[in-house]
């Protein structure tokens, strides 16, 4: 299980080095790991484009940090109990929800291709904080077809709920069932929908760092 880890961690590294658009070079780091989850554009993908976003969402930095954390999480409140503490129990946990992220993601290109759907995150561009949340939360189970219109996604439900009952097969008893199948399809789309909400304001948090580095009294030649 360590080994695998490592291994994904590795390709985690080398796909973040094997961006496509590297970041501006006057972004500091914040800025530049900001970048990695901020909206996509608008341009419609094409096929070498949707693999590379499938690989991205699937051993890239944000989802291996991610996973990691929630392994972390699962750990503190120790769920599931079987797996225990320690470092063992951290890297079944860290396993698992890799695991448990691969299937989901190759669910959802594999049919986001039956369906042409993108399932990317785009902007709501919408005025006020209220309706660019609603947005946010809406965006975890809609995609947009062909013809840029949104629509509910097809692909990202079937990955979801593939994933949930798909990896009964590795959890312990106690979190077998169409209950514990349901819980976890719950707890994906919940997540899916925070993270959009976090997403549809980085922009508006990657400018006001930018505008901060920019007034800086160091950049500027003042003496603090």
């Amino acid at each position: 299980m360590r080994r695998l880890c490592a291994a994904v961690l590795l390709g985690a590294l080398r796909i973040a080095f094997a961006q496509t658009e590297p970041a501006p070079a006057r972004d500091g780091f914040v800025v530049g790991a900001l970048r990695l989850v901020q909206p996509a554009e608008p341009e419609p993908l094409t096929e070498r484009e949707r693999f590379h976003q499938y690989l991205l969402n699937t051993i890239g930095p944000v989802p291996v940090f991610l996973e990691g954390a929630g392994a972390g999480l699962s750990q503190a409140v120790e769920i599931p109990s079987e797996w225990g503490q320690g470092a063992s129990g951290y890297f079944h946990r860290f396993g698992n929800n890799l695991a448990y992220n691969g299937v989901r993601n190759t669910l959802t290109y594999a049919t986001s291709i039956l369906f042409r759907e993108d399932t990317r995150y785009f902007a709501s561009g919408k005025e006020g904080t209220w309706p660019r949340v609603a947005h946010a939360i809406a965006s975890a189970v809609m995609a947009r077809d062909t013809e840029g219109r949104d629509r509910i996604s097809i692909s990202a439900i079937a990955g979801v709920a593939g994933a949930a009952a798909i990896s009964r097969a590795w959890s312990p008893p106690n979190l077998q069932g169409g209950t514990n199948v349901a819980r976890a399809m719950g707890i994906t789309f919940a997540g899916q929908a925070g993270f959009n909400v976090f997403r549809e304001f980085v922009p508006d948090l990657i400018r006001r760092l930018q505008r901060r580095e920019r007034w800086s009294p160091y950049r500027a030649g003042v003496q603090p």
